[in-house]
């Protein structure tokens, strides 16, 4: 169960949340974390979701960070694998996820990938008139493409990129750029 405090939101922003939770429940594919339920309480929304029992990708980073070792090649070509079909699937269905990251590729009790967190997810149609998304730069900047930290309309090649760095910190334990000023 996830809880998102609503409180104190903004009509826009409430709106903007009702239309995320209401974009990531309507996605159904393997590897993509589905939402079960959602419950109202005066200024809480929870939503209650699949269960992923072996934790996120970065819990696991930050488990073996200590001993320097790193996943397996072939772990994270599955994982990156499981992460693209879904990535392909949600850009098909055109859905941004864009804040892909370890922290938010969760490991079902199969082992398998499933992508979570869809706190700033944009339709590509929002990208190419009047969208909520504009003008917001978000997202976490170390997995963030460049024309996502400029603050350009969404594209499928941010989420492209994120993937990327994604599979580079799985492989080396940090992100491409994680130190200075990532911005730059």
């Amino acid at each position: 169960c996830k809880e998102l405090s609503v409180r104190g939101m903004r009509p826009k922003e409430l709106r903007q949340t009702a239309t995320e939770v209401a974009l990531q429940a309507s996605l159904d594919h393997p590897h993509i974390l589905s939402i079960i339920g959602v419950h109202e309480q005066p200024g809480v929304l929870l939503l209650i979701l699949q269960y992923a029992p072996l934790g996120s990708l970065e819990d696991r980073i930050s488990m073996y960070e200590s001993s320097g070792w790193v996943f397996s090649q072939p772990d994270v070509s599955r994982w990156v694998g499981q992460a693209a079909a879904a990535l392909q699937y949600m850009h098909d269905q055109r859905i941004l996820h864009r804040d892909l990251k370890p922290a938010n590729l969760l490991l079902g009790r199969d082992g398998r990938v499933k992508l979570a967190d869809f706190g700033i997810a944009a339709t590509i149609a929002d990208t190419t008139g009047s969208s909520s998304m504009t003008d917001i730069i978000s997202g976490t900047p170390q997995f963030m493409s460049p024309q996502q930290m400029l603050g350009e309309p969404p594209k499928a090649s941010d989420d492209i990129y994120a993937l990327g760095a994604t599979m580079y910190c799985l492989l080396t334990g940090r992100p491409p750029f994680h130190t200075g000023d990532i911005a730059q």
